[in-house]
């Protein structure tokens, strides 16, 4: 064999060898290609999946509301102005504007705002119906103006009190934590002890049409592991059954019976210490919420 027929040879072995290299790789891509095909359009049907699930919650509510709205006149200026901020919602969602996280966590608001709806129309509703049981029994008694009279006085010191506790405000969608306060301002969640500058407390106050309007003070009073007050500051104001109190830190917001949002943020005076805390939250002399807050 010449040496120029054994040079070919050996080019067209290593051309050989080449192209088999080069489908083996173009088919490891081409397998890789298809698997990360196959995970986003995965992903892809998960989200799609977990919007249609928040668009089908927000359509329900959207129907509760109007129904509530028909059946609770007195209280149908609220409900409207919430449903409208479902509607606006469920444009959102349609149109994928929001993440799916937001939209959940915006749901969720709504549906905690409509459970204070419920307890108000729940108490306007049993008052409604004492009412008129009362007033069946009052027409029996009239041959007794006298017994009829002092029965009518204990009636309504009892519907004053129900009226009284269902005009109260309330406390949802609450959430404690110890925050780390960077040199921007800027506050950064954090579980130990050692590292907290600040407890957070963050809540939502519903609507209540029979609520008072006007200023009004929250106390936030946190019991460290030890029992006690952290913070021990005390105010004419901080009254919790008939008797004054100590308490931790408080802010003044104005209240026009709509549902607002509201954070009190209390400066950590003294490290604090691994353990269970303890932290509630008042107004108008009640206790709102109380749960604890584990640091370690």
């Amino acid at each position: 064999m010449s040496e120029s027929t054994s040079n070919t040879n050996k080019y067209l072995i290593a051309g050989l060898v080449l192209a088999l290299l080069l489908s083996g790789f173009l088919l490891v891509q081409n397998i890789n290609l298809k698997e990360q095909v196959a995970t986003c359009s995965k992903e892809v049907d998960q989200s799609e999946t977990a919007r249609q699930a928040v668009i089908d919650e927000l359509n329900t509510m959207e129907a509760e509301y109007s129904k509530l709205s028909e059946q609770n006149e007195e209280m149908s200026t609220e409900l409207l102005a919430e449903k409208e901020k479902i509607e606006q919602l469920l444009k959102e969602a349609k149109n994928k504007n929001w993440s799916i996280s937001k939209l959940k966590k915006e749901t969720e608001t709504l549906r905690e705002i409509m459970k204070g709806y419920l307890v108000t129309i729940d108490s306007l509703n049993t008052l409604n119906q004492e009412l008129n049981t009362e007033n069946i029994a009052v027409k029996g008694e009239l041959a007794d103006q006298k017994t009829a009279n002092s029965s009518l006085s204990k009636q309504n010191e009892s519907l004053s009190e129900k009226v009284k506790i269902g005009s109260l405000l309330q406390a949802v969608n609450v959430n404690y934590s110890a925050q780390i306060k960077k040199n921007s301002g800027a506050l950064k969640q954090t579980s130990k002890a050692s590292r907290a500058d600040v407890i957070k407390a963050c809540f939502t106050i519903p609507s209540n049409s029979i609520a008072s309007a006007g200023n009004k003070t929250i106390y936030m009073r946190v019991i460290g592991p030890f029992g006690s007050v952290l913070g021990g500051k005390q105010d004419d104001g901080f009254v919790v059954n008939g008797r004054k109190g100590i308490y931790t830190y408080s802010k003044e917001f104005n209240y026009t019976k709509t549902a607002q949002d509201q954070c009190l943020h209390w400066d950590v005076t003294d490290p604090l210490t691994k353990g269970n805390y303890l932290i509630s939250l008042y107004c108008e002399g009640r206790e709102l919420h109380s749960s604890k807050l584990i640091l370690d």
